[in-house]
């Protein structure tokens, strides 16, 4: 049987026989869709639901799909989230009526 053996100057997590997946790099996703945002950010996908439709998520479109940026993910997990959406909802109304 072949042991692993470890590769000088490599992380301790890489050895010789390793596999090509261990090697691979991960990249930060820039997009999420709507389950994945909520798993990121710990919350129901009904209130990501609520968000959108709130505009308070940057969105892009891709094909049929509305996808989450993670910039917007990160700055919506820095700020508070209190009162009720019944607020948001009115203050929302006033912007459009100040725009009209």
């Amino acid at each position: 049987m072949k042991q692993n053996k470890a590769v000088p100057g490599s992380p301790s997590g890489i050895s010789e026989g390793a596999t090509p997946e261990a090697k691979v790099a991960t990249v930060e996703r820039l997009l999420y869709g709507r389950k994945d945002a909520a798993l990121a950010l710990s919350v129901s996908i009904r209130r990501i639901d609520y968000g959108l439709a709130y505009g308070e998520f940057e969105t892009r479109r891709v094909g049929k799909r509305v996808l989450i940026t993670a910039s917007s993910l990160k700055r919506w997990a820095n700020t508070n989230h209190y009162g009720s959406a019944s607020k948001r909802k009115s203050a929302r109304l006033d912007q459009e009526d100040r725009a009209a």
